[in-house]
């Protein structure tokens, strides 16, 4: 449900519902759940998408 919210969702605008979203991702991978898009957060995004492209090629 928060996926649908995400992508509904301005895509110029970090708001309340980009947080909490962030926040539960970063909490859910043991980072610290601030809801701030920094080194580690990005990181483990990279990662995530990284994880993916393997998934496809394989």
């Amino acid at each position: 449900m928060a996926l649908v919210k995400l992508l509904k969702a301005d895509p110029h605008l970090y708001d309340d519902d980009l947080v909490e979203a962030v926040k539960k991702y970063q909490a859910e991978r043991g980072l610290r759940a601030d809801g701030i898009l920094g080194p580690s957060t990005l990181s483990y995004l990279n990662r995530s998408l990284e994880d993916e492209k393997k998934t496809d090629r394989s």
